[in-house]
């Protein structure tokens, strides 16, 4: 089902990673707030790498942003040629005076190929000197609103995971340089697809597309980076001859974005693509200054202009409809670099996967003799089970014994015998006999459960009685033999 957000201008923005694509998005939302910071805004974003797709929503109110010099009201813009134009008004808002300074170029031919190439010169009023003198105005409101859907787009040309993936072409054999031109290859042009689809199927939702922002960089080669664009740039042409570009060259100040240099661009990049734009010149970092810093007016307000500016072309800019944007699998080249990363990463874990099964292998090999070493160690452990289970028993052993012959007659005292037993080992257990008579009275107290010796006494009321006491051991504790055997060192023999 088609996205439907009525009232709104629906914009794409497109561009490189790490180009300012996401600071480009929150310098809009900057400026939506600096009026009103209740002003809605709807949406996920982070000043990192954008990874997945993300709509940003908001309504703006737009202001207009000028400048004076000696009480007068002028202005320093660029026109769609390139050329700086300074522009002063009368009184009544009227424009009094245009100068236009165009870009003039120098001739020259490359010494390889005999290619004419077109040097730009650079512009012979000083910009500083331009600036000198001009004073902001404070913002006026416009009357002018426009509510805004925004989706910020990953970027081409991710690096992400190049580093890893250079190292284990290295590992591989590869030398530093192919292991970084394979690494670069195969992760750049596997994400870049993955990204563009991901942006083709998100515009195919929408019914209405307003603009189509390509952010680039200043200081960048900027060559290569159209060259790095166009796939990205190529299904929207195909939506209508209709359709509104603007480009939006980042990271300039209000001194580089009226250099003969930066404004040659527009130039370069309508060549390149074959189609007509509006170029803004945007400064997303201005100095706004700090605690210890005013900051600077100039830079502030020239930041602000601009995207006012944007933000006027945007409000009036028709929407044309959405059909279904195809991917571009007839582009051979394209074809063929997709199709040679998918080669060099199939190459790459085929390669990965054979060493693995190499480090496998020489791991079983390496662990044969702990394998070995730990079957002999299980093999023993059960021997000394067996021997354990066949002494580890209870039964009882006779180590020693005493008895008297006691006759205690009615009229006479209580006769009391001690009894004596020494033994080699531990006493476990000691019968009395006789028991349970009433004219006699076992004392057990030194009975000897545990030691060597034990020494029970037998107290005699009356009658005539052959006591006597035995002491036992274990079976297992006179058999020092086995015992022996039992707590030898396993180990001492190797």
């Amino acid at each position: 089902m088609a996205e439907i957000t009525p009232d709104h201008k629906n914009i794409v923005v497109l561009g490189l990673t790490q180009n300012g694509k996401s600071s480009f998005v929150n310098s809009i939302l900057r400026y939506a707030q600096l009026e009103n910071s209740e002003a809605p805004i709807i949406g996920n974003g982070s000043t990192s790498q954008t990874k997945d797709i993300r709509k940003y929503s908001t309504k703006i109110n737009i202001r207009r942003y000028s400048v004076r010099r000696n009480g007068q009201r002028t202005d320093l813009t660029h026109n769609s040629e390139g050329s700086r134009v300074v522009i002063t008004y009368d009184n009544e808002g009227g424009v009094a005076s245009q100068k236009y300074e165009p870009l003039t170029f120098k001739e020259s031919f490359d010494q390889e190929t005999g290619e004419r190439l077109l040097i730009t010169q650079e512009f012979q009023q000083n910009i500083r000197r331009l600036q000198a003198g001009l004073v902001p105005d404070i913002p006026e409101p416009s009357g002018c609103f426009v509510k805004l859907n925004m989706y910020d787009t990953p970027g081409l040309s991710d690096s992400a995971g190049i580093k890893d993936l250079e190292r284990d072409f290295i590992k591989q054999g590869y030398r530093e340089i192919e292991a970084k031109e394979a690494a670069t290859k195969c992760t750049r042009n596997l994400i870049d697809e993955k990204h563009k689809l991901s942006i083709i199927n998100a515009v195919n939702k929408m019914q209405v597309l307003h603009g189509v922002c390509i952010v680039v960089r200043d200081g960048k080669n900027f060559g290569q980076e159209l060259k790095e664009l166009k796939s990205l740039v190529e299904p929207f042409r195909s939506i209508s001859p209709n359709l509104n570009f603007y480009m939006i060259h980042t990271r300039v100040t209000n001194i580089t974005m009226f250099q003969a240099k930066t404004l040659n661009r527009i130039r370069m990049s309508e060549e390149f693509f074959k189609l007509r734009a509006t170029h803004f010149f945007v400064n997303n970092e201005p100095d706004l200054g700090d605690d210890e810093h005013e900051g600077d007016p100039l830079s502030q307000h020239f930041a602000n202009r601009v995207l006012s500016d944007f933000l006027f072309e945007l409000a009036e800019a028709p929407g044309v409809k959405v059909g279904t944007l195809q991917y571009q699998k007839a582009d051979r080249i394209l074809e063929e670099v997709v199709a040679s990363s998918l080669r060099i990463y199939s190459s790459y874990l085929e390669s990965t996967n054979r060493s693995l099964r190499e480090k496998i292998q020489e791991l079983q090999i390496k662990k044969r003799p702990y394998i070995q070493k730990s079957e002999l160690y299980d093999k023993e452990l059960e021997e000394l089970r067996l021997k354990r289970s066949s002494i580890d028993t209870r039964e009882r052993v006779l180590v020693g014994e005493d008895g008297y012959d006691i006759t205690v007659g009615f009229f006479r005292s209580a006769h009391t015998v001690t009894f004596s037993i020494l033994t080699d080992t531990p006493i476990r257990h000691v019968e009395y006999s006789p028991t349970n008579h009433h004219d006699i009275r076992w004392d057990k107290e030194s009975e000897g459960i545990g030691g060597f010796k034990s020494n029970p006494k037998l107290t005699v009321y009356n009658g005539e009685f052959k006591a006597r006491v035995t002491a036992f051991s274990y079976k297992t504790e006179r058999r020092g033999d086995i015992r022996s055997e039992l707590y030898k060192d396993p180990t001492s023999a190797r």
